[in-house]
């Protein structure tokens, strides 16, 4: 708020509130659900373009964010940067946003991801020429509903060199986004059934569990056995 101004975080919240069930919601259909999630991110966008936020903006909201990767990520990421592997990010947020958030959590953990983090981001954002502020984002509009449809697998030949691939997310959408790769082996980790609000992928902002000690099986999993009589 103190950045972007209280107008705009209520604003955002209020968008929050209201879309964020139906964008977890496995019962809507792909048509309801994109319906929702471009009402969502028209408004939201109208109110990034509204206030034209800088770079400079968006590198000083992300610094005072409390960011955090979940639990036992640091380790993933350097495993995965040992072993010369590429950890390809989708994303329908602003590209500065996710970028910038990867560069604070390599700081604070010590970690060098420079050469295993391959950025595939999908919106299109229009920058005015002074200090790039944002003044616009192309069509169509890019959602964590339709994000699979608007990646350019071409520009991004080594993905397709991959047999086998690892596949994290959050909604049931994203393992989509692997559907026209000729793999032999794809494990899919998701993040649904973790109690409590905060279901995002890699990283996310806080209040949030770093240590999530509960399970993370799947909800059918979890349910408590009938006693017999």
């Amino acid at each position: 708020a103190e950045i972007v101004g209280s107008e705009f975080v209520d604003a955002c919240r209020k968008a929050r509130a209201k879309y964020l069930p139906m964008e977890l919601d496995p019962s809507l259909s792909k048509e309801e659900k994109q319906k929702h999630m471009d009402e969502w991110w028209s408004i939201v966008q109208s109110l990034i373009v509204r206030l034209g936020p800088t770079k400079t903006m968006i590198r000083r909201a992300v610094a005072m964010s409390r960011l955090y990767f979940r639990h036992k990520c640091p380790e993933l990421l350097k495993t995965l940067g040992e072993a010369g592997l590429k950890l390809h990010v989708v994303s329908a947020g602003i590209t500065g946003v996710v970028a910038e958030s990867f560069d604070i959590l390599q700081t604070q953990r010590g970690l060098n991801l420079d050469s295993t983090l391959v950025y595939v981001m999908t919106p299109e954002i229009h920058d005015a020429a002074r200090d790039n502020a944002v003044i616009g984002f192309g069509k169509p509009t890019v959602t964590s509903a339709n994000k699979h449809l608007c990646v350019d697998h071409k520009r991004y030949p080594e993905i397709h060199e991959n047999t086998n691939a690892i596949l994290m997310g959050d909604l049931i959408e994203d393992y989509l986004i692997v559907k026209n790769l000729k793999l032999k082996e794809v494990i899919g980790i998701g993040f649904l059934n973790v109690p409590g609000e905060y279901k995002a992928c890699l990283l996310y902002t806080s209040p949030s569990p770093r240590d999530l000690s509960t399970s993370r099986m799947p909800s059918s999993a979890c349910k408590k056995k009938k006693k017999k009589k």
